[in-house]
């Protein structure tokens, strides 16, 4: 895929992903900036999972050394 189409797709799931968030905000009676700020708080919570649960599984999968 070249940069043109990746860019389309991007741009294509951030306005699927910002009239979700308004529908969110709609329905909470809220602003979209709070409901997007909750969105981004959640991604990064998301990102260090994954991250933690990786690395954890590199550790047991392959430890760095072997007691006797």
């Amino acid at each position: 895929m070249g940069l043109e189409e990746e860019l389309q797709s991007t741009n294509t799931e951030l306005r699927f992903i910002t009239l979700e968030l308004m529908k969110i905000a709609e329905r909470r009676k809220t602003s979209f900036r709070e409901i997007a700020k909750e969105y981004v708080q959640n991604v990064h919570f998301m990102q260090r999972t994954v991250e933690e649960n990786i690395k954890s599984s590199q550790e047991t999968n392959h430890p760095e050394s072997i007691s006797d």
